[in-house]
């Protein structure tokens, strides 16, 4: 979903939301900073999207995407974000941080 897809009154009750909230269908993963976000898909009609890992930047005005799995091009399950997570951490200087902004997009 794109922020050109939401009314106003949708936007507003999304992004002033300071705590986000179990019944808006998500809850956060991290804060990636300047109110990005990766979230978990926990209530909704679409079997494709439960359990999901999406990218949230309403902040920016970029939207919700989907996070990709680079391996195979599907949208993220919780643990691909959290295999994802712990390769690149591994991967990682001490000065070094990656952003899972990279992988917002559409699936295949």
């Amino acid at each position: 979903m794109s922020i050109a897809e939401l009314s106003e009154e949708e936007y507003d009750a999304i992004y002033e939301t300071e705590e986000v909230k179990v019944d808006a269908g998500y809850i956060l993963l991290c804060h990636e900073g300047c109110g990005m976000y990766s979230i978990l898909i926990i209530n909704t009609d679409d079997k494709e999207t439960y359990g999901t890992v999406w990218y949230y930047d309403l902040a920016n005005d970029a939207g919700i995407y989907p996070l990709i799995n680079p391996t195979n091009h599907r949208t993220m399950s919780f643990l691909d974000w959290l295999e994802y997570y712990v390769d690149k951490t591994l991967e990682l200087d001490d000065s070094d941080y990656f952003s899972y902004g990279e992988l917002a997009g559409m699936a295949e």
